[in-house]
């Protein structure tokens, strides 16, 4: 998490690889191939969708002050961008 000055900036990482899996299923949705891929190099599959869980319930908080980005979203990083202060 990085103190940005105007909002908290939390960088997930390699948490998650598509915003679909915080924000409620796109659009778009996530590809299957990449869900599937996701789940092939997870070293636990448990523990994946666990964070998962904590990243959308941060995520549905829609805190202003909060911004949740990840190392594999598109999206993600142009909203961040676009907002940036």
């Amino acid at each position: 998490a990085v103190d940005a000055g105007h909002r908290w900036l939390l960088h997930a990482g390699d948490a998650f690889y598509h915003h679909s899996e915080i924000d409620g299923g796109g659009p778009p949705p996530m590809p299957a191939s990449l869900r599937a891929f996701e789940m092939a190099v997870a070293a636990d599959r448990k523990m994946v969708l666990d964070n998962h869980s904590r990243l959308t319930e941060l995520y549905r908080r829609q805190d202003p002050d909060l911004l949740i980005v990840c190392s594999h979203d598109r999206k993600l990083y142009e909203h961040a961008k676009a907002t940036a202060g």
